[in-house]
């Protein structure tokens, strides 16, 4: 784990602007630090370059957890970009759980990586794709809010949850996509990052602690 900057910074997400702080930023020059499930053998995970590579295209998914827990209350942000095959178009499946948690903790229990085993704890489930993007809550795999939109190969996103008290946001390159509010909210917990079919890179991965701004 990279240290984090001590400074606070303004941050915008929608039309929000946030007092943040940095919690904890990701050091994709190592994997020593991580968790990762891969739901069929042939998915590849490689970190270098300061950048997390995931090709897991052909059916295959591949989730990836920070190593520690953080509060109820922050924000998410990173980057994405997917590539594509010439020859078909894929899934260019961008999930991200926040909040997550269970008991044993997630560090110590052992899953597949398939993706029904993600609804069956407490989470929320950031998902986006090549035709749309949903949020839902956990468990029971409840959709919340769901908006039509495709992500392109080759095209950088930066994703945006914040979450505060029961309100949960998500903004993909300043544009708010979801604004939805829990009256029975997860609290702290762990973050992933979750692809299937899809051939993607991660830069930036950056958990913030919210001082100030829209709540």
């Amino acid at each position: 784990m990279s240290e984090p900057s001590d400074a606070s910074s303004p941050v915008r997400i929608g039309g929000a602007e946030l007092t943040v702080e940095p919690l904890w930023d990701a050091d994709f020059d190592s994997s020593a630090e991580w968790v990762v499930e891969q739901q069929k053998p042939g998915s590849t995970v490689r970190f270098e370059g300061g950048q997390l590579h995931v090709d897991c295209v052909d059916e295959r998914g591949v989730t990836v957890w920070t190593p520690q827990e953080f509060p109820s209350d922050l924000l998410v942000e990173y980057e994405a970009t997917v590539s594509e095959p010439a020859d078909r178009t894929t899934s260019r499946n961008l999930n991200c759980f926040v909040c997550a948690s269970d008991d044993p903790p997630l560090a110590e229990t052992e899953r597949s990586g398939g993706y029904n085993e993600y609804h069956e704890f407490p989470n929320y489930i950031f998902t986006l794709t090549n035709t749309h993007t949903r949020l839902r809550r956990d468990p029971g795999f409840e959709l919340t809010s769901e908006l039509m939109m495709g992500v392109q190969p080759d095209e950088p996103y930066t994703v945006q949850l914040y979450k505060t008290g029961g309100r949960l946001r998500t903004a993909v390159n300043g544009r708010l996509l979801h604004d939805w509010t829990d009256d029975d909210p997860h609290g702290a917990g762990w973050v992933g990052l979750r692809t299937y079919d899809t051939d993607v890179t991660y830069d930036r991965w950056t958990v913030y602690d919210v001082l100030d701004g829209d709540r």
